[in-house]
């Protein structure tokens, strides 16, 4: 059977939750639909209706998150479903993430996914909502959420508690990211920049990742989780070496750094990660840039630290998989003491045949940005979650054309396609 706010998406396991009857009800997190598109073909303005009614359901469901699931027919005299496979078109999935880009307001990600019959042309659609940042959401210029019998107009003291409450979450990441600060494990921060990213879940309980927390064996399992991580991914920046574990007052975090004793100098030298028991995961590099040069200039080996928040949210992926949260996260990025800092790439380096320049230093001393994703957004497209975190700053350094020519130049000279 179907665990709490899940639905199969192998075609054999499906079919079986609707005949044993695991979705008896249509709750306020999902919402099965016989088809997507009217049977006709030629019915007049049938598809341009379906695309307004899937826009409103699509937004209704934004605020706590849920599914649509199309190929099941409904017995209302019993109030039961039961498979009725509907075709499954070419394109099918990319039709229902269009609307949801076009037609409602701020744009919704969702995951549409088909599940076909093996051997036929026939099956589901599901499409996932995952809980939306951004909730509540517009189409045809009116807020929709969810009852237990489907979706509702917001009224207008709803939608001004869901925007209050959007406004509460980001001061609590806010707070989050001055404690990440406060954290620093280095006694001499020097002149150089350090770079901090915390992550806090919208939801979460006390405790949430203490398991990797709380004690020595739990910070075991976390360094056991993050060559996992390498090993699925193939990456090797962010988490390599962190197996010196620590506590720390300021925050209730169990934490993992790659140093006994002072830091070293080196780029990707020195780096902690903390966990939080009640959800919270912070990052922190204190060898961000590299040391004084002749002129009194540092570079920031910030293509690194986009690197690094990549695989930072791998891990915040698999730590979320491991407790079954699926809920949005509040994410943010903090750098200091960034003047006289320039690029990694305003000197020099060979990457397939090519060079790449930075630009002028950063103009400022701070550099603070912060963002929100779905838990499903986190786990499938962290790149691009990376790139709205780091985007103004690479633009800042003169390396943003960086993110749109992969393979990605390091600070050692290799590259990375990500």
């Amino acid at each position: 059977m179907t665990t709490l706010r899940s639905v199969p998406l192998a075609y054999a396991d499906l079919v079986n939750e609707i005949d044993a009857g695991a979705f008896p009800w249509e709750r306020n997190w999902i919402d099965f639909k016989r088809r997507l598109y009217p049977d006709d073909p030629s019915e007049k303005g049938g598809r341009a209706r379906v695309s307004a009614e899937l826009a409103k359901d699509l937004a209704s469901m934004a605020v706590q998150g849920g599914y649509l699931v199309y190929g099941v027919a409904e017995d209302k005299a019993l109030h039961t479903f039961h498979v009725d496979e509907m075709p499954l078109e070419v394109g099918l999935h990319e039709t229902v993430d269009a609307v949801a880009r076009s037609r409602i307001t701020p744009p919704l990600y969702v995951v549409p996914t088909p599940v076909p019959n093996p051997g036929q042309s026939t099956g589901f659609l599901v499409v996932h909502v995952p809980a939306s940042p951004d909730a509540p959401h517009m189409a045809d210029s009116i807020y929709w959420g969810r009852s237990e019998t489907g979706k509702v107009r917001l009224t207008d003291a709803e939608v001004e508690r869901l925007i209050v409450l959007r406004g509460r979450q980001a001061e609590r990441l806010h707070g989050a990211m001055k404690d990440t600060v406060a954290c620093d494990p280095t006694t001499d921060r020097g002149p150089g920049a350090h770079f901090y990213f915390t992550a806090v879940p919208a939801t979460s309980w006390p405790e949430m990742f203490a398991d990797y927390a709380k004690d020595h064996a739990g910070r075991v399992r976390l360094g056991q989780l993050f060559t996992k991580i390498l090993n699925e991914q193939g990456r090797s920046d962010a988490l390599t070496g962190m197996m010196q574990d620590r506590r720390t007052h300021q925050v209730e975090a169990g934490w993992l750094q790659t140093w006994v004793a002072e830091p070293p100098s080196h780029p990707n030298g020195a780096r902690a990660v903390g966990v939080d028991d009640g959800g919270t995961v912070r990052f922190i590099n204190v060898t961000a840039a590299s040391p004084p040069r002749q002129d009194g200039s540092h570079r920031l080996f910030e293509v690194l630290l986009l690197d690094e928040v990549v695989d930072m949210l791998y891990l915040i992926a698999a730590l979320a998989g491991e407790v079954g949260y699926t809920g949005t996260w509040h994410i943010g990025a903090h750098l200091d003491r960034l003047r006289s800092h320039r690029s990694q790439l305003s000197d020099p380096y060979s990457g397939n045949g090519t060079w790449v320049l930075g630009g002028n230093g950063f103009d400022g001393t701070e550099y603070t940005r912060t963002t929100t994703a779905s838990a499903a957004e986190i786990r499938e497209k962290p790149h691009a979650v990376a790139v709205r975190l780091m985007r103004p700053l690479m633009r800042g350094l003169g390396s943003e054309a960086v993110l749109s020519n992969p393979p990605y130049l390091h600070a050692d000279g290799a590259t990375r396609t990500p």
